[in-house]
């Protein structure tokens, strides 16, 4: 892994994504100061919409399919989207389902947040607190991160398998920079209130996403076992 090029070429890929959100915080900042000094609302700039975009989303769906080894088996490379053994097709079924499920809802949430975001994308029309975020404060960063874990597991894809925790690192810093620069601001009391009652990202169901994938995850080290190790004699 160390003198592998495609590991270095995933990485890049991966912190791509923190310069983004660091933009994407400037951006809100500058945005609020422009508010309160009574200029209208303006448009996310084109270029950002892109970068952040391109890193923070397509760049992690596009990463589990590239070119890798495989989970509990570097010999073999992924995406293995035709298991041959039994641990794999476990893995690609808990993958295929959770990565179908996160990427539906990931969508539907975000149009609804992009319905309150509409005209002033810095100040929302509503404090959304129904359905899903009744139970959890930012569902489309839960949501995000199933998914791609998901896609990881059906693909087999141990190197982004690896940069998960980057993932979830960005996902975290990106919902932290909204509620600081745009939900506190805007919302005041309101959120503060909400803020005190709705966890900010766990819950009964993300808990089971999140043991169901550590469970397909740690089926590459049983992968890994001699055969005699799987089936004592």
């Amino acid at each position: 892994m160390l003198w592998d090029p495609r590991f270095y070429l995933q990485a890049g890929m991966a912190t791509t994504s923190v310069f983004a959100i660091f933009r994407y915080a400037i951006y809100l900042r500058e945005e609020s100061a422009s508010r309160k000094r009574g200029n209208p609302s303006r448009e996310m700039p084109k270029p950002l919409q892109l970068l952040f975009g391109i890193s923070l989303v397509y760049f992690w769906y596009i990463m589990p399919f590239l070119p890798q080894p495989l989970l509990g088996n570097f010999s073999a490379v992924a995406p293995n989207l035709l298991p041959h053994t039994t641990i794999r097709w476990v893995q690609w079924g808990i993958g295929l389902s959770l990565g179908i499920l996160g990427t539906v809802l990931y969508i539907r949430l975000t149009r609804k947040n992009l319905a309150v975001t509409a005209k002033d994308y810095c100040r929302p029309a509503t404090l959304l607190t129904g359905g899903a975020y009744s139970k959890i404060r930012h569902p489309i960063v839960a949501a995000r991160f199933i998914a791609v874990a998901g896609v990881v597991l059906f693909t087999g894809a141990a190197y982004t398998a690896m940069l998960l925790p980057i993932l979830a690192f960005e996902l975290l810093l990106s919902a932290h920079i909204e509620e600081q620069e745009v939900l506190i601001p805007v919302f005041q009391k309101e959120y503060q209130v909400y803020r005190e009652k709705v966890p900010g990202f766990l819950c009964g169901p993300v808990w089971l996403a999140l043991l169901s994938l550590t469970l397909g995850l740690a089926l590459s080290a049983v992968e890994t076992l001699p055969m005699e190790q799987h089936f004592p004699m």
